[in-house]
Formats: C-alpha cells, structure tokens, sequence
C-alpha cells in the first residue's frame, strides 16, 4: 500500500523513464552492426566505380577539348593541300601569318590497338617536321575503314568536313566499360578559295 502511495506521488515522467532491457540493447547494437556493415559495403563498391567514372569523363573530356581544337583550326583554312580519311593538309592564315598545318589521325598510340591524332605544322609550301602535339589518344577509329575526317561534296575539293572520333569508354585500362564513345564535329571550309586557281 505504501508503495502506491509512493507510486501516485512521483511525477508522472519519473515513472516513465523505464529504460531498455539487456536483451533490447543487444538486439539494438547488432542491428547496428548490420545497417553499418551494409553501408561499408556500398561504399567499398562504389568508390572503384567512382574512380572508373571520373577517368571516363577526364578521358572524355580531354578528347572533346582536342577535337574542339581540331575543328577550330581546321574551319580557317584557307587552302587544301591533302585530304584522306584519316588526315587533313590544309593552309591557315593566323595572326601570326601563314602556317601549313597537317592533322594526321592514325598514328599508333602508346596503347596497343588504338591510334592518335597528332598535329604537326610549318611554314606554307614547306615541310611540317616530323615532331607534332598529340591532340586526342587513344583512338578506335582512324583508318580507312573507320575513318576520321568525311567531306563534303568529295574530298579533293570539300567545302564541308566532318571530324569523327571514337574512344573506348574505358579510356586505355583493361577492365570497365565495355562501349565506345563517339565524339563527332563537323565545319564549312568557309575561307577556302573555291575560284579553282
């Protein structure tokens, strides 16, 4: 009797602090242990997919920026001076003054299998050298086949180029993506002298 007295006289949010039982704890910590472990383990997964996905977008990245370039130069020509469909010989007036600037799209890469577009340049009449800058890697496409540069209406005199490259998705490592990335631009020669002399 005294202890419902006693009972009655506590606030009522004294007698509601009860607390867990120890077995209510043990089941709490190992469900716990569980959500956490799960957690590692999405994470531990995804950080190598994040890895592989940020090469993709650097690898893509990269080669949209050379193919940009590309077609920049390439659209200021003034003279054709051979075309195939894996190199461009044209002639650009710069502000620096004339310069003869060869895109050659099928020179072998450092990675077995894939090919490069490599720049090379010189002075209008003369040789282009035989050192150029590497613009995109790691090319798929690049041959004859496959070829890199189209024209328009045919390629001995273009008034419309189109420049097409194909990278592996998974840039030059063994394991990944197993789909290519075609990255394509395209530009009207429109300084060229079509007047035929």
């Amino acid at each position: 009797m005294a202890f419902r007295r006693l009972n009655r006289a506590l606030p009522r949010t004294l007698r509601d602090e009860r607390g867990f039982t120890l077995v209510e704890m043990l089941v709490g910590m190992a469900i716990g242990l569980l959500v956490g472990a799960a957690c590692l383990a999405l994470l531990d997964i995804s950080t190598p997919l994040a890895n592989t996905e940020l090469e993709r977008q650097n690898d893509v990245g990269a080669a949209r920026s050379g193919l940009e370039r590309m077609v920049r130069e390439l659209r200021q020509a003034d003279s054709i001076n051979t075309t195939s469909p894996t190199l461009m010989d044209v002639n650009v007036t710069t502000s620096s003054g004339a310069l003869r600037v060869l895109y050659e799209c099928d020179v072998a890469s450092s990675t077995p299998g894939l090919r490069s577009c490599v720049r090379y340049q010189g002075s209008v009449g003369g040789s282009v050298g035989s050192v150029g800058s590497t613009i995109v890697d790691g090319l798929v496409n690049g041959t004859s086949a496959a070829p890199v540069f189209t024209y328009t209406p045919d390629a001995v005199r273009p008034v419309y180029a189109t420049a097409a490259i194909v990278l592996r998705a998974r840039g030059i490592r063994s394991s990944g993506y197993t789909h290519d990335i075609a990255l394509r631009g395209g530009f009207f020669i429109r300084n060229l002298d079509l007047s035929g002399g």
